[in-house]
């Protein structure tokens, strides 16, 4: 009897060790999750082609830095949407950093309905943005260096495509 209370206790004791372990919820790099905005720049005279934008900055309203800026000459970017709100502000300013030319800032407004959607227990949630839209704010003096922009989507759910492209 006396070894069957051992042994009863030895199986307890190694249950409960085991019961309290927990296995490892790790999200994958494979997941996705909430997007960025993909944006590409094409040349208003040949839109075929892709036109690099020099000394880009882009700056959020209402923000004091800039979200994303850049000497790099790039024809394609990414930036984020605010997963609080149904509309957001940026500034695009050309030759931001270029000695002796003066920058060029256009105001582009954007509008969408962010949505939640649960990816799993080690991811939680992510945000997709639906019916988006974009506006160019143009200015009285018709020097906007954004010229036109075609929207690619209007749900944005991934960041494996080019969402909008601006031509300039």
């Amino acid at each position: 009897m006396k070894r069957f209370v051992s042994y009863f206790f030895s199986i307890l004791v190694f249950s409960m060790l085991f019961s309290a372990c927990q296995r490892d919820d790790i999200c994958p790099e494979t997941t996705q999750t909430t997007p960025l905005l993909n944006i590409k720049f094409f040349n208003i005279e040949n839109p075929g082609f892709a036109k690099n934008v020099n000394n880009l900055n882009i700056k959020a309203a209402g923000q004091d830095s800039s979200y994303f800026k850049s000497s790099v000459n790039s024809a394609s970017i990414s930036i984020p949407l605010k997963t609080n709100s149904q509309n957001l502000t940026y500034y695009f300013t050309l030759n931001s950093d270029t000695e002796g030319v003066t920058p060029n800032t256009d105001t582009l407004k954007f509008s969408y309905v962010p949505q939640d959607l649960y990816t799993n227990r080690a991811c939680g949630y992510r945000v997709v943005f639906n019916g988006f839209q974009a506006f160019v704010i143009q200015e009285n003096d018709n020097k906007n260096w954004i010229k036109n922009i075609s929207l690619k989507t209007t749900n944005i759910t991934h960041e494996d495509t080019t969402h909008l492209y601006i031509y300039h």
